[in-house]
């Protein structure tokens, strides 16, 4: 088969063919062939040498393309969407669609190049983002978005929130302070070892000090710059009157630090400068996974706010006007056509659509809409076109009150983490203390032993153990949990899932499938179940609607010419046959009895010729797995169960019915679920598990949050656990690990308290020296790992296995 020369897909019929660098090429569209005239104009040919990856086909530059990027020549919208200076050169950040390779990038940086008033212009091909330099009053930002559309890119204004910002450039300078660290602990290490094991003993003392001296220059960067984090919030705890664990972390390392360089100057027994950074090293490794925690929210709730589309069609009576969302006021006029998104909360004028409400209930299946309904902002057109009156600012929509739903829910912090601070505090705040006091007695009974064994008191009561406690038991229950397709992305997940006392479960997309399925066909022809279905495909070919998707995957009877009624049906012609599929009314069928016997079904009709043959009822499956979980959550683990749906309907009391669950809420709104989790929340520790856009507040409200395999993006970014296995069921499993971990966990933590509480007086009578004291602290570590790794034989059921 024949490729179109420019972006490489390929052509049954070589329609568009033009003599191009003194050779007939042939392309698959009028668009390809502009852009490859265009490259070889600017003597940029060798953009095809280069390219290693197919181009998407050239698109062409539309009215509304063209208005959308001279909207950006206002002075209004330069102002929001780039920076200028002194000199009135302006800087933009730009996302690009349609880069494939590095000859993209190449393409564009040098045609941009050789533009007059463009300054300078990069391209990072990782991410697809450019920077662009510009002067505006000699050539307009428009121009510069037209020419790169000229070649098959679509530019857009790029903007990144500050939060995020600071959150990379933390990041970044964590990563530095980790490599710092970790170069440090390893030749720490390596100068270590020869000490421990008595190689040196043969070679003398300059040998020993030697090797002191030179861990000291490792070690002291590690100190002064790894370790600072830990020292500069010490220090603002220690302002606000709030332990939190990073004072005894400093006093450690900056003790141990202080000590070995002590005893490296002034001579004595023991050094720890390899502790010193491997400790720094481990806890930076925890802040950084715990940074990218945090970026990722940032980046959710900055997605959510981009859904809303940037410009709309106003209808004034000028005509039709590009406008930006914001200028948008109540009382405003708007066309939308299939496809796109309500941008506005308003009121249908004219015309009537099938409406999707996913992203605000959750439910797939489609509304339909007519004159005097009215639509939310986030819900998107399926088929047909609307003229609506704006009854509200875009900064009052419905999107927008999700948006600061989702904010508020995840600043509120759930009881049982504000319990684990306070418990936190307590404990740091008596080391601290007891350390503190120990060394007032010792400098009175004995000056010169006060610092080290205030140092034995603080390295043997370090918590190390009760550190090592928790996190060691997690990470073995976490990799066990991979096993069974659960991925934990937050560290209070296990803890959580432990201690909770009452899950919610949206329905659609959770307990069911979340897509439509032919629950009963009702055959009043001679055709073949088959028959019938191709049909219908057929028919449906050409439809967006969610319905014409379950008919399409099956193999069609031949090319129908059709028309599309919206909110309606189909009509056309097929093999000399007329049909119509549709609603009853469109089909002409006055009887509704089919609906009647299957009220949580929706009923698609076929006609032939005017004949009533065949009724499809459509509705949503069970999700295989489902009752037995339900089962099995109030029986075994005597959790509470609650179904929280959108569905207005029956079919949210069937499900719950069948699967044995009492409490079931439908017509919830995200704020509906939203305040019935935090009053649940408020009582006892509980769980969200939910696959929509709209299931996010709720999820960011409870304590612990779980999105399925099949949810949106920006659903898993903010859940705190994903369920990649398909059958639902391994939650059973999920809930019983979790436990197990806890009590392992409470073993851990009785273990290094007692511990602790032991080696104290010891210490403080100066029976142990800080060389002991290590040992002791290892030891003590070694056992709370041992008894933690008894989680990664945790036994599970093959049944729930399966599918990973």
């Amino acid at each position: 088969m024949e490729h179109c020369f420019h972006c490489r897909q390929p052509i049954e019929s070589a329609v568009f063919s033009r003599d191009i660098g003194g050779e007939s090429r042939n392309f698959c569209c009028a668009g390809c062939q502009a852009v490859s005239e265009l490259v070889y104009a600017d003597g940029l040919q060798d953009f095809y040498q280069f390219r290693d990856a197919s181009l998407l086909p050239a698109p062409p530059l539309q009215a509304k393309d063209e208005n959308f990027y001279r909207l950006h020549d206002r002075d209004d919208v330069l102002k929001r969407v780039s920076q200028v200076n002194a000199d009135g050169i302006n800087t933009i950040q730009l996302g690009i669609e349609g880069i494939t390779c590095a000859a993209c990038v190449w393409l564009l940086e040098q045609h941009l190049g050789k533009l007059p008033g463009i300054r300078s212009f990069g391209l990072n091909l990782s991410n697809h983002r450019a920077l662009l330099t510009w002067n505006q009053s000699e050539i307009p930002l428009s121009t510069i978005f037209i020419e790169m559309h000229k070649l098959g890119y679509r530019p857009y204004p790029f903007s990144e929130s500050e939060e995020e910002k600071r959150i990379a450039k933390e990041q970044r300078t964590t990563l530095m302070r980790i490599g710092i660290a970790g170069i440090g602990m390893m030749q720490s290490m390596m100068l270590a070892i020869p000490v421990y094991f008595g190689l040196l003993e043969e070679s003398g003392e300059s040998f020993l000090q030697l090797f002191w001296y030179v861990s000291l220059v490792i070690a002291t960067p590690v100190v002064f710059f790894s370790a600072s984090p830990f020292f500069k919030a010490a220090r603002r705890d220690l302002r606000t009157r709030h332990l939190t664990m990073d004072v005894p972390v400093s006093l450690a390392i900056g003790g141990a630090y202080a000590a070995s360089a002590y005893v490296t100057f002034f001579g004595g027994k023991e050094v720890y400068f390899d502790a010193v950074s491997m400790f720094t090293f481990f806890l930076l490794i925890g802040r950084f996974l715990e940074g990218r925690a945090r970026m990722e929210a940032s980046r959710t709730r900055q997605r959510l706010s981009q859904s809303t589309p940037s410009l709309v069609t106003l209808i004034t009576p000028a005509g039709d006007e590009l406008r930006m969302i914001e200028d948008v006021l109540t009382g405003d006029v708007l066309r939308l056509i299939s496809g796109e998104m309500v941008p506005v909360d308003g009121r249908i004028m004219e015309g009537e659509a099938a409406i999707n409400e996913a992203a605000l209930t959750g439910e797939f299946h489609p509304i339909h809409k007519k004159v005097g309904d009215s639509v939310l902002s986030g819900s998107l057109i399926v088929d047909g076109g609307l003229v609506i009156e704006a009854i509200r600012p875009a900064s009052e929509s419905n999107l927008s009150v999700l948006e600061r739903l989702i904010s508020r829910a995840m600043s509120e912090k759930p009881k049982v983490i504000a319990r684990a601070d306070r418990m936190s505090s307590l404990f740091v705040g008596r080391v601290l203390l007891s350390a503190l006091f120990i060394a007032g007695i010792w400098a009175y009974i004995d000056a010169s032993q006060a610092f080290a064994v205030t140092l034995s008191v603080l390295v043997a009561t370090c918590p190390c153990a009760l550190s090592l406690a928790t996190p060691t038991a997690l990470t073995a229950a976490t990799t066990r949990l991979r096993e069974l397709g659960f991925v934990v992305t937050r560290a209070h997940v296990i803890q959580t899932l432990a201690e909770a006392r009452e899950v919610f479960f949206d329905k659609t997309g959770t307990l069911t499938r979340g897509a439509y399925s032919l629950v009963h066909l009702e055959n009043h022809s001679n055709h073949s179940t088959e028959t019938l279905l191709g049909i219908a495909s057929a028919l449906e070919q050409t439809s967006t609607h969610p319905v014409a998707r379950y008919f399409q995957q099956h193999p069609p009877k031949g090319i129908a010419c059709s028309q599309q009624t919206p909110g309606a049906g189909v009509e056309g012609t097929l093999n000399q046959g007329y049909y119509r599929i549709g609603t009853a009314e469109f089909c002409g069928i006055l009887t509704d009895s089919i609906e009647r016997r299957y009220p949580d079904a929706t009923a698609v009709y076929l006609c032939e010729n005017n004949h009533y043959v065949a009724a499809f009822l459509l509705g949503d499956e069970t999700r295989p797995g489902s009752p037995a979980l339900i089962r099995a959550l109030n029986d075994d683990l005597k959790l509470s169960t609650v179904i929280l749906t959108g569905d207005t309907s029956d079919a949210g009391r069937t499900l719950a019915a069948a699967l044995g669950t009492q409490d079931v809420q439908t017509g919830q709104k995200p704020d509906d679920k939203l305040a019935r989790i935090q009053s649940a929340a408020s009582i006892h520790p509980v769980v969200m598990v939910g696959d929509g856009l709209n299931d996010i507040p709720a999820m960011a409200g409870a304590q612990l949050s779980i999105a399925m395999a099949n949810a949106s993006d920006m659903t898993q970014v903010e859940a705190d656990a994903l369920l990649l296995n398909p059958n639902i069921e391994v939650l059973i499993s999920v809930f019983k690990l979790a436990r197990q971990t806890d009590s392992i966990i409470r073993q851990n933590i009785t273990w290094a308290f007692g511990y602790n509480l032991a080696i104290l007086p010891l210490a403080a009578c100066g029976w142990v020296s800080p060389y002991m004291a290590a040992i002791g602290m290892s030891a003590s570590s070694l056992l709370v790992v041992l008894n933690a790794l008894r989680l990664s034989r945790f036994k599970i059921d093959r049944a729930h296995s399966e599918g990973i």
